[in-house]
């Protein structure tokens, strides 16, 4: 039985240049964070050029020496009492008598795997959890070789593990079957953090060695095709469809295109490799930045920024780099944008205000590495460290 990492079901990659990803054979041990090179210059070049970088927000640490440090914040905080109603709640000890972990959520519901590791008992399946009622219903059993990816209704996103043979599925909770979209190989790239839900079609990226596209699985004909050439990372909020279009010459994520009314704007910051959109013509995207001097694995400065129409990035948090910490993916709704805290630094859980242009700190939790997901009208965070021991998550909403 494989057990996914964090107590969640995201399968998540380190952020890096556009063409870079990790590989489509994920594995326990590959689903923890991987790194790549984000540029051929040095470290310290790469920071003098990066508009939203700063001097007095960089550090350098020694290999493997994860000091206390916190994040660096780029705007006004706030306590998250002030503005969200906010609930601590004890989540069951067990589902139906199995261990189990919080992979997102679907609607305002929790989708979680309940899983067993004892011997000769080894079973899986995913479900949704009411917050509400604290009740649970299974979606799909017998999942030991899936992993969760996204969902939309009654509509499943899985990547599915079999003989050493990986695969993108399509499952449906009222028919109950799976149709394959696409298998993976050596030769494909597939970031798993990439799979949107766009009207009546699924669009994920597939990578090459010297390409990248977002490929479109039709959910009425089981058909995938290529939706568009040199484009990067597709994000649906509200049916409204924004991606990055990546320069071929350069490999670089060149612009943001909206769908909507194509619209499009440059980003003057190249390593920008991640993106968010929220209400309005609200932006986020994500940096990520190598120490190349510093050869410890998690070496990497990052930084949440809205992106700007002029092409400008406006910078909110930040880590400091060879601090080994990482944020990542983004996530968002209506009213903020989120991250997990992953590895180095215990930090005080946080997350963005899109309306209030606030860091809202959820300052009476502790230090700790945190999970956020966003449902529709509601957010959740918790301390993925402590999760198996107290089962509690905090949820939050606009007051």
């Amino acid at each position: 039985m494989k057990k996914i990492l964090f107590g969640g079901c995201i399968i998540a990659s380190i952020m890096c240049s556009c063409i870079s990803s990790c590989s489509s054979k994920t594995t326990n041990e590959s689903s923890r964070i991987q790194a790549t090179t984000a540029s051929t210059t040095s470290a310290q070049t790469e920071i003098e050029e990066t508009t939203s970088l700063s001097e007095s927000t960089i550090q350098n640490t020694e290999p493997s020496t994860y000091e206390k440090m916190k994040y660096n914040f780029h705007v006004e905080t706030v306590s998250a009492d002030s503005i969200y109603n906010t609930e601590i709640i004890t989540m069951p000890e067990t589902i139906n008598g199995f261990d189990y972990g919080l992979c997102d959520f679907n609607g305002d519901k929790l989708v979680v795997q309940i899983y067993s590791n004892n011997q000769g008992e080894d079973y899986s399946e995913y479900g949704l959890f009411d917050l509400d009622s604290l009740t649970y219903e299974k979606i799909v059993s017998d999942s030991d070789d899936l992993y969760f990816l996204c969902a939309r209704g009654n509509d499943y996103v899985f990547m599915r593990e079999s003989d050493d043979v990986w695969s993108l599925e399509y499952y449906n909770s009222e028919t109950l079957k799976f149709k394959i979209m696409m298998y993976l190989n050596d030769d494909l790239y597939f970031d798993e953090r990439s799979v949107a839900f766009y009207k009546d079609k699924i669009l994920f990226d597939i990578q090459t060695t010297s390409s990248v596209s977002i490929y479109e699985y039709n959910i009425n004909t089981a058909k995938t095709n290529i939706f568009l050439n040199d484009a990067f990372h597709p994000f649906v909020y509200n049916n409204n469809l924004k991606y990055l279009a990546v320069n071929k010459d350069t490999k670089k994520c060149e612009k943001v295109v909206d769908c909507s009314d194509n619209s499009e704007y440059l980003i003057k910051n190249d390593y920008v490799c991640d993106i968010a959109i929220g209400i309005g013509d609200s932006s986020f995207g994500l940096t990520s930045i190598d120490d190349e001097s510093n050869p410890d694995f998690f070496n990497y400065f990052m930084e949440v920024v809205e992106l700007k129409n002029d092409g400008n990035c406006v910078p909110i948090i930040s880590t400091q780099l060879g601090s080994g910490e990482q944020i990542t993916p983004l996530c968002i709704n209506s009213f903020c944008v989120g991250w997990f805290d992953w590895t180095g630094d215990e930090n005080t859980p946080c997350v963005y205000e899109i309306k209030d242009k606030k860091l809202v700190l959820f300052d009476w939790l502790k230090d700790c590495y945190y999970s956020t997901y966003l449902g529709d009208n509601i957010g959740l965070i918790y301390d993925d460290l402590e999760f198996e021991e107290n089962r509690q998550i905090c949820i939050f909403s606009p007051k």
